[in-house]
């Protein structure tokens, strides 16, 4: 495998693990429908090991006490969901928006760390994916999915820096089983 020419996915001057709103994205490898399947427009049926995958997901903030959940949804062979990493701090309009529309992101002012090699910081983005990862993965693996389930190396994020772009980001949430259904609703799925 040439690793020279893997563009990085992550924001080079960025730091994942101050506060910030991040809308995720987590691909099961090559595409494979193990979560359930779309039943309706507006409805996921979850198999097991898509139960789990929601279940792990919902625990994220008890392993990390820093994180709060915001909308998210299992598909077929993919996730989306908005985490809120970091504390949300006392801006005014994050606080009259908190009930409205969820966390909103926070500026910080502090410098950019760059973590080219080694350990990851402890709480960061990465961090807290790579362990929900793992613990479906396990999962899998520990019962009838092992062998079959792997998810897609690399995870997708993106920032979420004003209340327009959470408000698109649970929108794209809450619209993705229909698009689902619409695309797939007359195929194998």
């Amino acid at each position: 495998m040439d690793f020279h020419n893997r563009r990085n996915i992550r924001k080079a001057d960025h730091d994942y693990s101050k506060s910030c709103i991040y809308f995720i994205t987590i691909n099961i490898r090559f595409g494979q429908c193990l979560f359930g399947k779309a039943i309706s427009p507006s409805e996921m049926e979850l198999n097991e090991l898509g139960k789990m995958a929601q279940k792990f997901w919902i625990e994220i903030p008890v392993h990390f006490s820093h994180v709060k959940l915001g909308e998210f949804v299992i598909m077929p062979n993919h996730m989306h969901g908005i985490i809120h990493v970091g504390e949300m701090g006392n801006d005014d309009m994050l606080q009259s928006h908190l009930t409205e529309v969820g966390p909103q992101h926070v500026v910080t002012e502090k410098a950019p760390v760059y973590n080219q090699f080694g350990p990851l910081p402890s709480g960061s983005l990465s961090v807290i994916i790579g362990q929900y990862k793992s613990a479906v993965t396990r999962w899998a693996n520990q019962n009838k999915f092992g062998g079959l389930f792997s998810w897609h190396s690399r995870f997708y994020d993106r920032i979420i820096s004003d209340k327009e772009s959470l408000i698109a980001a649970q929108y794209y949430i809450r619209q993705n089983p229909e698009k689902w259904w619409q695309k797939y609703k007359d195929s194998i799925w």
